[in-house]
C-alpha cells in the first residue's frame, strides 16, 4: 500500500477515485496505519469539489471517525460540525 500511495499522485490519471480506494483498502487491514489512514483521508478531501455536498459530507465523517479512532475528540467534532 506504501508503494502504491507514492505513485498515484504522479501516476493516477484519476486521483481521487484512486485515494479513496488506497484509503478503503488501508481501513481494511487487520491492524490498519490510522496515521497513513488519516493522512490518505485529508487528501481525498482536498480533492473532492466543495460542490460535491453529498460526497464531501462523506468523507468528512470519514475523517472524523479517524480522528474519533485516533483519540482527536475535539478534532473530530470540529470535522462533524463541517458536514
Amino acid at each position: 500500500l506504501d508503494l502504491m500511495t507514492q505513485t498515484v499522485e504522479t501516476e493516477a490519471e484519476q486521483k481521487l477515485p484512486a485515494y479513496q480506494l488506497l484509503l478503503q483498502a488501508q481501513l481494511k487491514q487487520a491492524k490498519p496505519n490510522l496515521d497513513a489512514a488519516m493522512a490518505l483521508s485529508q487528501r481525498v478531501l482536498d480533492l473532492i469539489p466543495e460542490s460535491d455536498a453529498e460526497t464531501v459530507g462523506q468523507a468528512r465523517f470519514q475523517h472524523s471517525d479517524l480522528l474519533m479512532r485516533k483519540g482527536l475528540r475535539a478534532e473530530a467534532l470540529k470535522e462533524l460540525g463541517r458536514v
